[in-house]
């Protein structure tokens, strides 16, 4: 599988998924008027990650903002996670959120009851 690299804009995440290294990694805002056009590709992926998945899987979320549309798509990425980790791999989700930041810590926790998936929450300190 060919690897994902995709730099963030001022309205979309960064974008690193690589099947060798067992990456899945989204850091920056999601604030996309047409989630679904721009998460197709990155799902398909996913999808097609979760057959033929490595021993392991990390999985960062490191997002500063994002709207319903990308939650929708988020949740999707960690529903196939969730399965992969049903299937008897190993899945390591970091969700990362800034100190101030409740919205995100409570979508990050929201994730983490929903799904049989351990997500680890991390405050990152403000300076």
């Amino acid at each position: 599988m060919n690897p994902i690299f995709q730099p963030s804009t001022r309205n979309t995440p960064q974008v690193n998924f690589d099947h060798d290294k067992g990456l899945i990694e989204m850091k920056g805002r999601s604030i996309i008027e047409m989630p679904d056009i721009y998460y197709r590709p990155l799902l398909e992926w996913v999808k097609k990650y979760s057959e033929n998945p490595p021993a392991k899987t990390t999985a960062i979320f490191n997002i500063e903002y994002l709207n319903s549309g990308s939650h929708t798509a988020l949740q999707d990425i960690l529903l196939m996670l969730n399965e992969i980790n049903k299937e008897g791999h190993e899945v390591q989700v970091k969700w990362y959120y800034e100190e101030v930041d409740e919205y995100i810590k409570e979508i990050g926790l929201e994730f983490e009851t929903s799904l049989s998936l351990p997500i680890e929450l991390i405050e990152i300190k403000e300076e």
